[in-house]
């Protein structure tokens, strides 16, 4: 049996294209986007019961000017552009798995 707490970031630049693309384009571009950053917090366990492999975990993640190309709302004709979007997950998983001697059952 275990018990973990984990937590991590990363960031990561916009593209070339999402940056230099002209505005009109197909991809139109935008020269002031800055810096993505991820953040994501987990706390999981395992065990063994019952001749079962049991794996679970809840977790909550932040994802802050994330690049995303979107079509302008007013003016459905015209092609996507750059934009940052933020979005927040919270989630949890279940895994377990069971080995018999010719069979393998995993569910998750």
């Amino acid at each position: 049996r275990s018990v973990y707490l984990s937590y991590d970031e990363s960031t990561q630049v916009p593209t070339y294209q999402a940056l230099n693309a002209a505005p009109g384009g197909l991809f139109g571009g935008d020269p002031d986007l800055g810096r993505a950053t991820t953040a994501n917090l987990e706390l999981g366990a395992t065990a063994e019961l019952a001749g079962w492999a049991v794996q679970a975990a809840v977790f909550a993640r932040r994802d802050d000017a994330q690049l995303d190309y979107i079509f302008d709302p007013t003016n459905p004709l015209s092609s996507r552009r750059a934009t940052t979007v933020d979005l927040e997950t919270v989630g949890a998983e279940i895994f377990a798995r069971r080995n018999w001697e010719r069979l393998e059952l995993m569910l998750g």
